[in-house]
């Protein structure tokens, strides 16, 4: 472990941020700025993506220092990974599992996952088809390869995956706001309007769920529906160009936009 030591009062601030974001444990130390009660227990600072540092890696550690071929504990330890953002880490923590056991379902659908994160879409999609294989009723696998193929522009695949995926039991207000999504592209505007509708009541502020219930109430000339629509997103979300775009054409139509 290195360990450093600062005087605060000869600290420069831009070599101290530089020190905070470096993956060491960084220790605080002041002698001078304060009185000689203060409290001089270092303050630690720990970067979440080293593993040699970060605590909730411990035990996945130490589980794969005794036994090099724990395929769980290199999956979970990848998952926290993925949950910390850290794909290059979790990528390979997938790979070591996946070549313990090429059949590892938990740890094709987490690399398909991480690929998909990356934007290897490819690869992706090769390890969710693959995960399927082993499980043919894995939601989640669903959901990430129908978001998978709407990078590849397989939009009606898409449309099949996320549909299944919600049959399935992946019922997240994000997987109806996609599903909504999807269906507006393809032109089912009122399957949309419904989709987009349970999304909005599972999480009231999804802000693509507003924008394509808007979007798919202007197609279907419901343009007052649509006006409400787009002033709530815009209320919540003032930056959403789309959302400006949306309802300057929906004032348009209304006659409202001439003034």
């Amino acid at each position: 472990m290195q360990v450093h030591f600062y005087n605060f009062a000869v600290l420069n601030p831009l070599l101290m941020l530089k020190k905070i974001y470096a993956p060491i444990i960084v220790v605080l130390f002041s002698s001078c700025l304060f009185n000689k009660h203060q409290d001089k227990r270092p303050v630690i600072i720990l970067d979440p993506l080293d593993t040699s540092t970060n605590p909730k890696y411990k035990d996945y550690n130490k589980a794969i220092s005794l036994d090099s071929n724990n395929a769980t504990a290199y999956i979970n330890r990848a998952s926290e990974k993925y949950g910390d953002t850290d794909y290059a880490g979790a990528l390979t923590d997938y790979n070591k599992a996946i070549h313990i056991n090429p059949k590892n379902l938990y740890a094709l659908n987490g690399r398909g996952m991480v690929y998909y994160r990356i934007k290897k879409y490819e690869e992706a999609l090769r390890d969710l088809n693959s995960a399927l294989e082993v499980d043919t009723k894995l939601a989640q696998a669903f959901f990430y390869r129908g978001k998978t193929k709407v990078e590849l522009d397989d939009y009606d695949g898409a449309l099949n995956d996320v549909a299944s995926a919600i049959q399935l039991g992946y019922d997240k207000a994000w997987a109806f706001d996609e599903k909504g999504y999807l269906e507006r592209h393809l032109h089912k505007y009122k399957e949309a309007i419904t989709d987009c509708s349970v999304a909005l009541y599972m999480d009231s502020t999804s802000e693509s769920a507003m924008v394509n219930r808007a979007g798919s109430k202007y197609m279907l000339e419901d343009y007052q529906g649509a006006l409400e629509d787009y002033n709530k997103c815009i209320s919540m979300y003032p930056k959403d160009a789309d959302a400006y775009t949306g309802r300057g054409m929906t004032l348009s139509k209304l006659g409202k936009g001439k003034d």
